[in-house]
């Protein structure tokens, strides 16, 4: 038996797993398989265990949810099949009635709910599975934000009373925390939708300085730069109070839109409210006075920039090097250059804007 089973190692454990460390170990592990119990396969369950939505052989009709009662054995996986098949009525009517079973659910399936709601158009599924989602303990994602967001797109109603309705249920469901919602305004404006931003943000009660500076940044994407100002004013006034990020933003939205006439009463206000420019908004003044062709003042708040020892960017020389030879100044253009060309090794680079998340 000994040289049978060292044979059998040799032969065919040594051919499927290569030599490993002798044939020895192969014998020890050959007879441990042969102590393992057999254990039979599973059968596959009953016909009358499977639901009928899932049960090829049953007719539509007897397909529908709503006409069982609950069903223990299907899961959150199930819920994938369903929107994968197409059925996401019925996929959100299962993953509802899994949460209030106190089933296990995964984030993984509510974006597949909302995925396939956004693909449909419908709305007011997608608004329905959004805030069941919220009253569980999982964190929504950005592609949950995104797929919301995504349903409005495809028809061009008036959504003001469902944005109203959400606007109120998620302030009942998380508080007066508006993470959510400032998510969810993101999401629009991430996808062209700055209107229903706009609309989200006037039905919100109590904003805070994230929300502005979404809304913000919405606007000054889409040119919108009075609306921007007015937005800016009203947070001045009776909102929370703008930040160094609320100050980027908005001066940068007026760059893209040449409003650089309009830079110095800003800096003016960071200066009165003891906010100390950063590489972000010098990048953004310099650029904005190249663009506008005020090359001496943009040299001068470049200088300042290097004065107080701020480590400057490829973009500050890139707005440079553009205002200047804009204005014909070629000389002082190709010195600035090769200055960029000298310390690039340690200038701020693309990687050093992104934020972390």
């Amino acid at each position: 038996m000994r040289v049978a089973l060292k044979w059998f190692s040799r032969r065919s454990f040594s051919r499927w797993r290569g030599r490993i460390d002798g044939p020895h170990r192969d014998v020890h592990r050959y007879k441990y398989l042969l102590r393992r119990p057999i254990v039979a396969p599973i059968p596959p369950p009953h016909s009358s265990d499977v639901h009928p939505s899932l049960n090829p052989l049953c007719p539509p009709t007897a397909r529908r949810i709503s006409d069982h009662h609950h069903h223990p054995h299907l899961t959150h996986i199930d819920v994938e099949r369903l929107c994968i098949s197409g059925a996401v009525s019925e996929a959100s009517r299962l993953l509802l009635d899994l949460h209030d079973r106190d089933a296990h659910l995964s984030l993984r399936s509510y974006n597949a709910v909302l995925r396939s709601a956004a693909s449909a158009g419908d709305v007011s599924l997608s608004l329905e599975v959004f805030k069941d989602l919220l009253k569980t303990r999982l964190k929504p994602d950005s592609e949950t934000y995104a797929s919301v967001a995504s349903a409005f797109t495809i028809d061009d109603d008036d959504h003001s009373e469902s944005l109203r309705g959400l606007a109120r249920d998620v302030s009942a469901i998380v508080g007066e925390n508006p993470h959510a919602l400032n998510r969810l305004m993101h999401a629009f404006a991430e996808s062209g939708q700055t209107e229903k931003a706009i609309d989200l943000f006037e039905q919100m009660e109590g904003p805070d300085v994230v929300t502005y500076n979404t809304v913000l940044a919405a606007l000054g994407e889409a040119g919108w730069v009075e609306k921007m100002l007015a937005v800016f004013a009203r947070m001045e006034e009776g909102g929370p109070g703008p930040d160094i990020v609320t100050y980027n933003t908005v001066i940068n939205g007026l760059r893209k839109a040449g409003r650089a006439d309009l830079f110095g009463r800003l800096v003016g206000e960071m200066r009165e409210r003891g906010i100390e420019l950063e590489l972000r908004t010098y990048t953004a003044v310099i650029d904005g006075l190249g663009r506008a062709g005020r090359v001496e003042e943009a040299l001068r708040v470049f200088g300042e920039m290097k004065k107080r020892r701020v480590r400057a960017s490829v973009y500050v020389y890139r707005g440079l090097i553009r205002g200047l030879r804009k204005a014909g100044k070629e000389e002082l253009a190709d010195c600035l250059e090769a200055e960029m060309k000298a310390c690039a090794s340690k200038l701020v680079g693309p990687w050093d804007f992104k934020r972390k998340k």
